[in-house]
């Protein structure tokens, strides 16, 4: 620098740059510039699923061959409390109990009954069902967007398939939910997740509430976000008593199915006889299993919760 402001104040800089411009050259390339080599960035897709970034300003799973988003419209962690957890009346009664999760998708339902269970006075057994990892995985890589798995749960399932401290003891049912349930303790709470019958129709069937009912030994709620007639429709065909979930997002209300004759049921607002008018009324009343239509009609008109002048708001009450 020195010789070049010399040979500027002496007006002979050309021949000082005509000069030394081969040797810089040759210098600049025996050390060339480093440059930080950039952090790669992790992968939005794992298999058949990709990180969606909701409009709404959260992060959700999207199942590319069919376009179905995971909670699409709400937050998943406040709808994963708001239906699964806070509605449960046994899960108030302060005594153990077993969750089944169907459905462990990216683990909002799990870690909300895990974050729950911290302060329960009774400890939980929670059963995750899935068939396939891949949207937890991609969720447990994406924690900036999931930050409901910043908990030393999930990465301990990742791993072992199970978690297990003094408040839950967490543990996987990996495979087809219905070849597997019929295996696992009966469950005091179940958090029915599995995507839309559209994508997922066997999971939504007659057949399977039939056999889950068939399976329950002791009084059990179910929870799920749907309130289609049709599924509705499907839990009475298979002998669940049927009530009015709490509103998500845009939907005035979701879905409670009941077994048994727990008293802490009478929280539960049942369908009423208005309902099943509606329903006579209805173009889209049965599942795409449904064979017998006239059968379930007649097994839903003759419900015992139709027939107790006691429903709806007066059986809460």
């Amino acid at each position: 620098m020195r010789e070049i402001r010399a040979a500027l104040d002496a007006g002979t800089f050309a021949a000082l740059y005509a000069e030394r411009r081969t040797t810089l050259g040759e210098r600049d390339l025996d050390n060339p510039s480093v440059q930080p080599t950039p952090k790669p960035r992790r992968a939005r897709t794992r298999g058949d699923y990709e990180v969606h970034a909701s409009p709404l300003g959260f992060a959700s799973i999207r199942h590319a061959s069919s376009g179905e988003i995971m909670h699409a419209t709400n937050d998943p962690d406040r709808e994963a409390e708001a239906l699964y957890v806070e509605q449960s009346a046994l899960r108030r009664a302060g005594r153990p109990l077993v969750v089944w999760d169907v459905g462990l998708g990216a683990a909002h339902n799990a870690m909300a009954m895990i974050r729950s269970a911290t302060s329960a006075t009774a400890p939980v057994t929670l059963i995750s069902f899935e068939r396939d990892l891949d949207p937890f995985l991609l969720a447990l890589a994406h924690q900036k967007e999931f930050p409901h798995l910043r908990h030393e749960a999930p990465h301990r399932f990742a791993v072992a398939r199970r978690f297990a401290s003094p408040t839950v003891d967490w543990s996987l049912v990996l495979g087809d939910f219905r070849d597997n349930f019929a295996a696992a303790p009966t469950p005091d709470v179940v958090m029915f997740d599995p995507f839309s019958s559209e994508t997922n129709p066997e999971l939504w069937s007659l057949a399977l509430f039939t056999a889950m009912r068939a399976r329950f030994e002791r009084s059990v709620e179910l929870f799920t976000y749907t309130r289609s007639t049709a599924i509705r429709s499907s839990l009475l065909g298979a002998g669940f008593t049927v009530a009015r979930g709490a509103a998500a997002g845009m939907k005035p209300e979701t879905t409670i199915a009941l077994h048994g004759d727990d008293p802490s049921f009478t929280a539960h607002v049942r369908l009423d006889r208005a309902w099943l008018e509606r329903r006579a009324r209805s173009t889209a009343r049965y599942a795409a299993d449904i064979v017998d239509r006239d059968d379930l009609d007649r097994r839903i008109e003759r419900h015992p919760q139709f027939a107790d002048p006691l429903t709806g708001a007066d059986a809460a009450r």
